[in-house]
């Protein structure tokens, strides 16, 4: 059967109403790796939010209709040139984020002969960026080989590992009934769980988990979200913004209008402690984004909050998965049971930026030698202590 691949690129969803419905019945057929990040709605309510953004869409057709789709987002950001934790130089660059880590896919097609096909494509679409970004791409992936991971100095897309060492992606699959999924935590760790529950539920009259989904609920959550985000060390190392915004509003909106959402808020006589972000779809729950408020840190808000999830799962719409994301956290390593080696990387067909990377990539290695070479001789210490000395 012919098939045919074709660019598009859009600004919002009133650009391109028939691709929106050929792209959810294509989800609606059965694709491969299911999650959140490939509905529409994921895409436009990102797009949005973007600033001076556009979307950029590879889409593979055949006789049928739409048969395998690669969203990706163009926006501003800066190309950063360092030496461990010191910026030598910067630079303004348009990056084309990949939405979805691989292509979208049939459970029938094969992902590696889509890749290749999507590949060149991707490349001609280079005018439009300067390099894109592929976060927790899984070390097996077939994109490795699509977006020329190791291919150096080649003609074509040419792909670079940009984070500092590989890491895992996190994941529970979740067992058929709740006394599985206890008895998989173990012993000890289901009495410290249950027994954290109970001190946080003794402290106060009332402890309560809301589950959030519905279009009604978002004035409340936002409210209940900015009051516990402003006080969490993520917004004061990252910085705070304003959780109630039209921008957040819209973004919350439009998720929960398309069935996504599942958050969750923890409260405690009716005062909000803690919160999860997070989106489901086609049995697997993204967990997002957790934070409570330090001033109940002692009686551990979080481990509450998920602990109480994991029974709300079993109570109403029970996924497959939680999907905790990439990166290693205390509450990943006690909820997984399973995990994905993944890189963040990046692909370019502009030969600057492929030497802009090239030299990011000799001055990490002179780094690491000269990391390597100081702990040899017992040094690290002293430097450390001379590094955090005060000046006069």
């Amino acid at each position: 059967m012919t098939t045919t691949i074709a660019t598009e690129r859009v600004k919002a969803a009133a650009d391109s109403p028939r691709l929106i419905g050929e792209w959810r019945a294509l989800l609606e057929t059965g694709v491969q790796s299911p999650s959140h990040v490939q509905h529409p709605a994921w895409f436009f309510a990102c797009l949005e939010a973007a600033k001076n953004a556009e979307g950029l869409i590879l889409v593979r057709r055949d006789a049928s209709g739409v048969v395998a789709i690669w969203p990706f987002i163009v926006c501003d950001s800066r190309a950063v040139l360092r030496f461990s934790v010191v910026r030598l130089a910067q630079r303004p660059v348009r990056t084309a984020n990949a939405v979805t880590v691989e292509p979208i896919v049939r459970r029938s097609d094969d992902l590696d002969s889509v890749c290749r096909d999507f590949s060149a494509y991707l490349a001609d679409a280079g005018c439009h960026y300067d390099f894109a970004r592929f976060d927790a791409l899984p070390a097996t992936s077939p994109v490795n080989v699509c977006i020329g991971m190791g291919r150096g100095w080649s003609r074509g897309l040419s792909g670079t590992v940009v984070s500092a060492r590989a890491e895992n992606v996190y994941q529970c699959a979740l067992p058929g009934a709740l006394t599985e999924f206890n008895a998989g935590l173990g012993k000890k760790r289901r009495y410290n769980l249950n027994r954290q529950v109970r001190r946080l539920s003794d402290a106060a009259e009332s402890l309560e988990l809301r589950r959030i989904s519905d279009p009604g609920q978002m004035p409340s959550f936002l409210d209940d979200l900015q009051s516990v985000f402003s006080k969490t060390w993520q917004a004061g190392t990252y910085g705070n913004f304003d959780r109630r915004s039209d921008g957040e509003r819209r973004f919350f909106s439009r998720l929960s209008e398309a069935g996504l959402l599942r958050s969750y808020i923890l409260m405690l006589d009716s005062k909000p402690i803690a919160f999860m972000v997070g989106y489901q779809d086609r049995g697997v729950l993204q967990y997002a984004e957790i934070g409570y408020d330090p001033a109940y840190a002692q009686f551990s808000p979080g481990a509450v909050l998920n602990r109480l999830m994991f029974d709300d799962l079993y109570r109403r719409d029970t996924p497959a998965i939680v999907d905790f994301g990439y990166g290693r956290n205390q509450y990943k390593d006690l909820f997984s049971n399973r995990h994905i080696a993944a890189v963040n990387a990046i692909a370019t067909v502009h030969t600057r930026w492929k030497l802009f990377f090239a030299l990011q990539r000799a001055l990490s290695a002179v780094y690491r030698w000269l990391r390597a070479c100081i702990t040899a001789l017992h040094l690290d210490k002293a430097i450390r202590r001379a590094l955090k000395r005060p000046a006069t």
